[in-house]
């Protein structure tokens, strides 16, 4: 894993390790590595224990090799969206800071949301009642969490690192329930509470950028 590492980090004593799935056929009964289960997901041998798999990153058949096929690459794909439809509220993680009576809110995620923890801290001690959404993972998106927070603030305010991507969606699932407002920066360097809160003010006073 690489990353940058800006606060203090613990590393617990011991980890769980999540069983994996095993293959349920021998290389002999016609193993295939990538032949899904009723779940859609295939059961992958671990390396090293005697199967040959191989690895691509192209569209690929059951045997794991690139097929230029319109009908494999369509039922590897549709495979593939099922796969995550059917357990996306399980995939789905979001958590929220200060929203209990939260009247502004900031969306945020990955190294941004630090940021927005320190802005939301900030402006709550300044009696500004704003809280925020951390979306945990992006995809699939957190649709019924941005549905219910717009439907109990005036606005949001989208904070990341480029031009305005989460933002649309962002809007999308808001359906119009709340202004939804970018707070966008792309000059390499990582957000100043300062800038957020700034943004957060801005649609206070009726001057957010949309």
């Amino acid at each position: 894993i690489v990353g940058h590492l800006r606060e203090r980090v613990e590393l617990p004593d011991s980890v769980e390790i999540y069983p994996r799935r095993q293959p349920k056929k021998t290389r002999t009964e016609g193993y295939q590595p990538y032949e899904p289960d009723e779940d859609l997901v295939p059961n992958i041998a671990d390396f090293g224990k005697g199967y040959h798999i191989h690895v691509t990153g192209l569209i690929h058949d059951e045997t794991g090799f690139p097929v230029g096929s319109p009908e494999v690459t369509e039922k590897s794909i549709r495979r593939l969206h099922e796969k995550i439809a059917r357990v996306g509220e399980e995939i789905i993680h979001t958590y929220e800071y200060c929203m209990e009576d939260a009247e502004y809110a900031v969306v945020a995620f990955g190294g941004t949301a630090r940021t927005a923890y320190e802005t939301v801290r900030r402006m709550r001690e300044q009696g500004k009642k704003v809280g925020m959404l951390r979306l945990m993972t992006i995809w699939p998106f957190a649709d019924a969490a941005i549905k219910r927070v717009a439907e109990k603030v005036k606005g949001i305010v989208v904070a990341e690192l480029n031009y305005g991507q989460i933002v649309h969606e962002v809007r999308r699932a808001a359906e119009g329930r709340c202004e939804v407002a970018l707070c966008g920066k792309y000059n390499m360097k990582a957000f100043e509470p300062e800038e957020i809160e700034e943004a957060v003010k801005a649609m206070m006073e009726g001057g957010a950028n949309k």
